[in-house]
């Protein structure tokens, strides 16, 4: 079984990942038009095209919004050759 992903809250933990990554923090941006994505977290990393509807953040807000939303991060910690992945994903720590 190929077990390489990782969960955490830590704070320090999730920060140093996205940084190695070359990634920041970012969030759904508000239009015109509001919708139910607005304010979900993402992660932007350098080379990737950033659509125009997230909006990079402090990692203090981000962290913030992480917390409110009572999120665990689950991160891939290398793909098999040691090569970094750039897969992540946030969960709901109420079961949701």
């Amino acid at each position: 079984m190929y077990d390489n992903f990782r969960v955490t809250t830590d704070h320090a933990e999730i920060r140093r990942w996205v940084e190695e990554h070359d990634g920041v923090p970012a969030s759904v941006a508000e239009k015109i038009t509001p919708n139910e994505n607005v304010g979900i977290l993402r992660i932007i990393f350098k080379g990737e095209r950033n659509p125009e509807n997230l909006t990079v953040m402090s990692w203090d807000e981000f962290f913030t919004r992480f917390d409110q939303a009572n999120l665990a991060f689950q991160y891939e910690k290398s793909i098999p050759g040691g090569k970094k992945s750039n897969y992540y994903k946030f969960l709901s720590c109420d079961g949701e």
